[in-house]
């Protein structure tokens, strides 16, 4: 019988337990499964390993508690698809709380492996004959008792760790499943017979969309003439998919020469699709796409630790296409703040008549709370600013301030009895 790999959620995949976030009150509230975060060292490890092993089979195997909404199971397949999109619905099993998950599995043995947080389910499931490894996340190996297990009871068996690198936690759960692996998977750097480079897959990008849109064009074009029509990428995993089947053979042919001519092989021409795919999908422009890539290569050294792979490949263009919104609100917050602040500041350096009249009935602090408000607006500036920085990386851009800001700083340190038509 081939390996079953059965991986809990809460506290395993995600930080249903994080020393950081205590959510349990938050439990029944709409939203709490979708918005967990993810242990993202081990949710790649366990994408790699999928990779590494298409003839085993992973499953998730988590409890539900009768008392949650029923929403619930929903949002938690939400969250797996989102994460683990190589998952089936069919592999995502849930259970009610407290059940002895062993007992559950048919055909129970030492091929059956469970990954779980909890001390309870993995004594029960070692001792009906499966290979129980703990995840060691942020709280349950004190042995304090309670979510980590007996009071002053440590795990004694196999332990994967949420703080250790992708790759490292992948080879160990692949030795403590027992999982084989083919002499030639041994021999390259991350153990697949076909490694994708990053370098190649960047120099082949512009060449393959180019091709795939030609006859994505040609096929839209012979879909009208037939009078079937067609109107918008949105289902793009699959309708491009479709649309890649449905090529003429003039299209198959192109791809053909191209992969012969290039060398291209079959794990290459799929991290190739996925690209497009997800670029008719969500409407990224290839230079946009060839740019997350390349910052991935040079600055970011992500493939350095996770391999070239269709799956990962999604997960890092969702995490950019993510990053990007956040950013995108980001910007919009800092440019209404920057606005505002010029207008206020305006108010100070080039009062309107009605400033000047307030300011003189207040005896002066119609100027002083503006200088206040402005003080105020440029600490909310620095805190969006400093946000940005952090998530993208570098500083927010002043040329989308215009320059505006140079204005009144120029404006500000000139001689005011300078008249304002000589100014520059």
């Amino acid at each position: 019988m081939s390996k079953r790999i059965f991986i809990d959620m809460d506290g395993t995949l995600c930080r249903f337990h994080d020393i950081e976030h205590k959510y349990i009150e938050q439990m029944w509230e709409p939203g709490f499964y979708l918005n967990l975060r993810p242990f993202e060292e081990f949710i790649n490890a366990v994408s790699l390993c999928i990779d590494r092993h298409p003839d085993t089979e992973f499953f998730i195997l988590s409890a539900v508690l009768d008392t949650e909404p029923p929403f619930a199971e929903a949002e938690k397949r939400e969250w797996l698809h989102k994460f683990l999109p190589q998952i089936t619905n069919e592999h995502m099993l849930f259970v009610p709380a407290g059940t002895d998950k062993a007992a559950l599995i048919p055909d129970m043995g030492a091929d059956c492996v469970l990954i779980d947080d909890y001390n309870k389910n993995l004594s029960e499931w070692r001792q009906s004959g499966g290979t129980a490894i703990k995840f060691i996340n942020d709280v349950n190996d004190r042995g304090l008792g309670a979510y980590g297990g007996e009071k002053g009871n440590l795990w004694d068996g196999l332990r994967v760790r949420h703080d250790e690198s992708a790759m490292a936690t992948c080879l160990k759960m692949e030795r403590f499943s027992g999982i084989d692996r083919e002499e030639n998977k041994d021999s390259a750097f991350y153990g697949f017979a076909d490694d994708v480079l990053p370098e190649r897959l960047l120099e082949l990008l512009p060449d393959y969309f180019t091709i795939r849109q030609e006859s994505d064009t040609a096929l839209i074009a012979e879909l009208y003439r037939n009078g079937e029509g067609f109107f918008d990428f949105a289902s793009i995993s699959d309708h491009s998919r479709t649309l890649a089947e449905k090529l003429t053979d003039k299209g198959k042919t192109r791809l053909s020469a191209f992969q012969t001519a290039q060398g291209v092989n079959a794990a290459l021409m799929d991290c190739l699709d996925t690209c497009y795919s997800l670029s008719r999908a969500y409407s990224i422009p290839l230079s946009r796409l060839t740019g997350w890539i390349t910052a991935s290569v040079r600055y970011e050294h992500a493939w350095q630790t996770y391999p070239v792979t269709s799956s990962n490949l999604q997960v890092y263009i969702a995490k950019m296409l993510a990053r990007d919104a956040q950013l995108k609100v980001l910007s919009d917050q800092i440019q209404a703040v920057s606005k505002e602040l010029k207008q206020t500041e305006s108010r100070i350096y080039m009062p309107s008549a009605t400033d000047v009249a307030m300011d003189v009935v207040s005896n002066g602090l119609q100027k002083d709370t503006l200088s206040a408000r402005c003080e105020a607006l440029k600490s909310r500036l620095d805190v969006h600013k400093d946000e940005w920085r952090q998530l993208a990386g570098t500083a927010y851009p002043q040329l989308l301030f215009g320059n505006g800001q140079m204005k009144y700083q120029k404006y500000t340190t000139m001689p005011k009895e300078k008249p304002l038509a000589n100014q520059k």
